[in-house]
């Protein structure tokens, strides 16, 4: 799994701007119509998770593991499509989609990190990553009278850090792709 995480770096990266780039959108424009934050989450949705569906699939003759990023993707690809599919969702259904995406992105991402553990150093960065996914999704599942602004705010702090974490977490596997490659040889060849 560490060596399909060193390949993917760049589909990391592209997810962490992704994030910010939504987050300073959410940011900035929080008091737009149910439907543009709509529109813009389905967006950020599917994009996501179309990447890191996509990285997945193309490492997984590599190593083991590669489901748990493909289903992640996935996850977040059927919330998108629902979203887009009921665009007069009402503002509870949509606060429990956040809300479970949250949650199951990051706890994909403490399995990963968890699993990983022994692989890379500094796996820290993908538990905090997770940490603050199933912190966001609870606050705003538990917390549904908080309203769409309060949300797209939450939401753009949160799409902000997120990103910025996954950003760090890109640049420290692209420094450990040479040394993933070694130990895939040296696991192959014992």
């Amino acid at each position: 799994m560490i060596h399909l995480l060193t390949r993917a770096w760049k589909h990391v990266l592209t997810r962490g701007v992704i994030n910010v780039v939504f987050g300073i959108a959410a940011l900035t424009w929080p008091e737009k119509s149910v439907s543009v934050f709509l529109t813009l989450f389905a967006g950020f949705l599917l994009l996501v998770g179309l990447i890191t569906s996509i990285g997945a699939w193309r490492g997984k003759r590599t190593r083991s593991g590669w489901a748990i990023v493909f289903i992640q993707g996935l996850i977040g690809m059927s919330i998108a499509v629902a979203v887009l599919v009921w665009p007069d969702i009402t503002s509870a259904i949509l606060l429990i989609l956040v809300a479970s995406w949250a949650v199951a992105t990051g706890a994909l991402e403490i399995l990963a990190a968890i699993i990983l553990r022994r692989q890379l150093e500094g796996e820290w960065m993908m538990i905090l990553t997770g940490l603050l996914s199933v912190v966001f999704g609870l606050v705003i599942g538990l917390n549904p009278a908080q309203g769409l602004v309060t949300l797209a705010w939450l939401f753009g702090i949160y799409a902000l850090l997120r990103g910025a974490g996954l950003m760090l977490l890109a640049w420290k596997l692209r420094g450990l792709r040479d040394w993933a490659d070694e130990r895939l040889i040296e696991e192959s060849g014992a």
